[in-house]
């Protein structure tokens, strides 16, 4: 029982971290991708 608990706290452990880097990527291809440059690119991420 315990390690069917704890299969399923990774299994949904490891999707929102699929989501979290799917997001992430998502902001930094948008950075790379805008024509600013470093000091205007640092202030959209703070």
């Amino acid at each position: 029982m315990e390690s069917e608990n704890r299969s399923v706290l990774r299994e949904r452990g490891l999707t929102v971290l699929t989501e979290m880097y799917a997001q992430m990527d998502k902001h930094y291809g948008f950075l790379e991708s805008t024509p600013l440059d470093a000091a205007d690119r640092a202030s959209l991420v703070d």
